[in-house]
Parts: C-alpha cells; structure tokens; sequence
C-alpha cells in the first residue's frame, strides 16, 4: 500500500514540473499513471483489510467450534452421569466432529470410523469388552477360562468325594 501511494505523490509531484516546462503531455501521462497508482493504493488497502477481517472471522469460527465441542463434552459427561441411555449419540458426533476437524477426514469416513468406536465402548460399557480383542487374544483368554473351569471341577469333585467319605 505504501509503495503505490509514494508512487502516486511522486507521479504527482512530476506532473506540475512537467507542466511549468511546458510539456502538457508528459503531465497528461503522470496524472493518468497517480491516478493508477492511486486506485492500486486503495485495492492494496481493502486487501489488506480485507486479510485482517479473514483472519478475525477464522479465529471467531474456531473459537465457535471449541467451545460447541465443549459444550458437547459437557453435555455427554451429564448424560453419562444422569441419561446412560443417551450417552452414545452423543459420543459418536463428538468423534466424528473430531475426525473432521483433527484428521480432516469427510463427513462420512469420519462417521463410519466414529460408529466402529462407539460400537467398541458400548460392547465394552455391556460387558461384552472380549469382542474388541483380536482374536488371537480372545483365543487364549478362552483357552484359560477353560483351564481355570477344569481345575475348578476337579477341585469341587475332589471336594465333594472327601465330603461323602467323611459323613456318615
């Protein structure tokens, strides 16, 4: 902006030299270039403006979106506390709000991973938390269930015969 508007008053400056010369048409040439460097100077400052008013509108919009994400958190920890039941909706549009935001995923990529988590928590929140695990992981944890069942029924036959000898 600076340099257009010196441009301006320099082209200015030149042109009543130009005129007390004698040579109307050297200042008919700088007035037409001030006046082109003056249109410059005013683009260069709505520009500019222009900038500070895209960057005021970016920083009001993420302000909006932290604190409708809080407002979100705050909303899903009182359902988790007072209305179980509608905790998970509203677990899944804060992920899914933060895929978008954080991973810049689309709407409906951001969605779909967002449900498999929320399904993952609610199997989790059900008792049913064996269902996330690979399933080599659940093989072995059936595996051990079934070895701590056999001991268990030894153990408790063990304990019934000892009983049955003992009592008249």
């Amino acid at each position: 902006m600076r340099k257009a508007a010196a441009l301006e008053k320099r082209a200015l400056a030149q042109v009543s030299d130009a005129l007390a010369r004698g040579r109307p048409g050297d200042a008919k040439v700088l007035a037409a270039l001030a006046e082109q460097m003056r249109k410059l100077a005013e683009v260069e400052s709505e520009v500019a403006s222009g900038d500070e008013d895209k960057a005021r509108k970016i920083a009001e919009a993420r302000e909006e979106q932290i604190q409708a994400m809080f407002s979100m958190a705050a909303w899903l920890a009182c359902a988790m506390v007072f209305q179980p039941c509608s905790a998970p909706v509203g677990f899944l549009v804060m992920v899914k709000r933060w895929r978008e935001i954080n991973l810049g995923e689309g709407e409906e990529t951001a969605e779909a991973k967002a449900r498999v988590l929320a399904e993952a928590k609610d199997r989790f929140l059900n008792g049913q938390w064996e269902e996330n695990l690979p399933e080599g992981a659940r093989a072995y944890l059936q595996r051990q269930w079934e070895d701590m069942r056999q001991r268990l029924e030894r153990t408790l036959n063990e304990d019934a015969g000892a009983w049955r000898a003992s009592s008249p």
